[in-house]
């Protein structure tokens, strides 16, 4: 196989990029990489980036989720906190969404004597 078949397909891209760079084509940067930054400080930056965009869109996905999602996650969300210690029946929700009630009741103790009530607000 000679150089030039081997390369051939770098050969292309090199020779699209001088194509490119003629006619004035704007390179690909991203808008966080400054000359400044360190490789670390684009990394955090990044990293910040993703997390920001991660959390709203799980925001909307909980803003658009039907009330009584809701109530089960803030109630799963307590149990995830460690109130009612790690036992599966230790939170539930009880009662109907928009019904101005307590949503939701996580046992503190297997007898269920220490109670936290729940009433979930969007």
């Amino acid at each position: 196989m000679t150089f030039s078949k081997k390369f051939a397909e770098f050969r292309q891209f090199k020779e699209k990029s001088a194509i490119d760079a003629a006619q004035g084509a704007p390179l690909i940067e991203p808008p966080l990489v400054s000359r400044a930054e360190t490789p670390d400080e684009v990394m955090r930056a990044a990293h910040k980036q993703v997390e920001i965009a991660l959390g709203q869109d799980l925001l909307d996905r909980i803003r658009s989720a039907p009330p009584a999602f809701f109530e089960r996650l803030i109630v799963n969300l307590l149990l995830g906190m460690g109130y009612g210690g790690s036992a599966a029946d230790a939170g539930r929700t009880i009662g109907r969404s928009d019904d101005d009630g307590v949503d939701g009741v996580i046992d503190q103790d297997a007898l269920g004597l220490d109670r936290v009530t729940i009433q979930a607000k969007r």
